[in-house]
């Protein structure tokens, strides 16, 4: 990218002896090194990168982590801000955080629900908690058509956006009826009526880092922050960290990230049951996390369909779709039971 070097020159760390790419998909990370030591740079996605959004951003870092959070601030540019605006959108530099990824102890898996549990606390205070939302629900693909929300996993756009999509297309009649469901069961009405939590948004193995004791190094990529459901990060827990894979996740590739897969219920309950511990969840939270979970996995379809070719859209959200679903067809009163 040729930016790279008018951002870094932003910034008194040294000369720059190497810069190798680190993932992302939206948005695009790499590792910096220079003589006076490491980095992260990353550059965020255009619908993240407004000053209210990098603002609201780097408050809640400075606030997490004065608190305990295991996180990482911004280092500031030569003239003292926190990021370097270009061509609409921002470029963030952090120091390199050491730490390994997600390896799917048992360890592991109760340390994440701890630190979800303590950053929910954690973030409850912040003072700028209601001052600004991502409207992430946009679902580019069909943005035009459907509009956006300030509702993450917003039920009616995705039918609306399934709907479009399906015009002529009988591969996505089950995409079609399933969002239906959940128009009924997730309902505007049914959301409204949760507590509302300043939510990381994005909890995935792909932010998180962890040390050798298994204990979480660091919680990144805050994109997504917003007041909303905490039942939406439980259920992105679940999804993530209780569900036995093949492989790691590549989280430079939008098809590794949305593979299908099925929870396993006893991994999900520990992760649900340590979270408890620190944070108790109120029944109608934990009535909505199957339902959470159901709209996260077709908003992820739908969302992560713009970023691959308009010939294989419907092939990417249709691919074992039913797999998730029929699993929380089976065992979502457990998981309701395994949180109160």
């Amino acid at each position: 990218m040729l930016q790279l070097p008018q951002v870094l020159a932003s910034y008194q760390i040294g000369e720059v002896t190497e810069v190798g790419p680190a993932g992302g998909t939206a948005g695009k990370c790499w590792r910096v090194t220079t003589g006076a030591g490491r980095y992260f740079l990353r550059c965020r996605g255009p619908r993240t990168s407004s000053p209210k959004a990098m603002e609201f951003d780097h408050g809640l870092r400075r606030h997490l982590l004065a608190r305990g959070v295991p996180t990482a601030v911004p280092i500031p540019t030569r003239s003292g801000e926190t990021w370097v605006g270009v061509n609409g959108r921002a470029f963030e530099l952090y120091p390199f955080i050491e730490g390994r990824r997600f390896g799917g102890s048992l360890t592991e898996l109760t340390e994440t629900a701890l630190a979800l549990a303590g950053f929910h606390q954690a973030a409850a205070g912040y003072p700028a908690r209601g001052s600004y939302s991502p409207s992430p629900a946009q679902f580019a693909i069909a943005a035009s058509a459907v509009g956006g929300s300030d509702r993450l996993d917003d039920t009616e756009l995705i039918l609306a956006a399934f709907e479009q999509i399906a015009s002529g297309e009988p591969a996505m009649r089950y995409a079609v009826e399933q969002a239906g469901r959940l128009v009924e069961a997730y309902s505007a009405a049914a959301y409204q009526a949760l507590p509302r939590w300043l939510i990381h948004g994005d909890y995935h193995p792909g932010n998180l880092l962890y040390a050798d004791s298994g204990k979480v190094a660091g919680i990144f990529d805050l994109d997504w922050a917003c007041e909303h459901t905490r039942s939406r990060d439980l259920a992105d827990a679940v999804y993530f960290f209780a569900t036995p894979r093949s492989g790691p996740l590549d989280d430079s590739r939008i098809e590794s990230l949305t593979d299908a897969a099925e929870p396993d219920l006893d991994r999900a309950r520990l992760f649900l049951q340590a979270y408890r511990q620190v944070s108790p969840v109120t029944p109608v939270e934990a009535h909505a996390i199957p339902l959470a979970l159901a709209a996260r996995w077709l908003a992820m379809r739908l969302e992560g369909s713009a970023k691959v070719p308009a010939d294989r859209r419907v092939w990417f959200i249709t691919r074992d779709l039913e797999r998730p679903l029929q699993w929380l067809a089976l065992h979502a009163e457990e998981l309701v039971g395994s949180v109160l």
